[in-house]
């Protein structure tokens, strides 16, 4: 996957979460963009930062 690709998954995937109430910060960029570079899935991610969310 190329980078313009991966920043734009991100973005995708920060309006997703900013729906559900969940926000992002530059950590939590990084660590989208290993997920992506593992090649997970996007639910995983979402959920990953959904369930992060609940936790604080």
């Amino acid at each position: 996957m190329d980078e313009m690709m991966k920043l734009y998954m991100i973005e995708q995937i920060r309006n997703n979460l900013a729906s559900d109430g969940v926000r992002i910060d530059r950590d939590d960029e990084k660590k989208m963009k290993e997920f992506l570079d593992r090649d997970m899935s996007i639910d995983e991610l979402i959920d990953y930062f959904k369930s992060k969310d609940g936790d604080q």
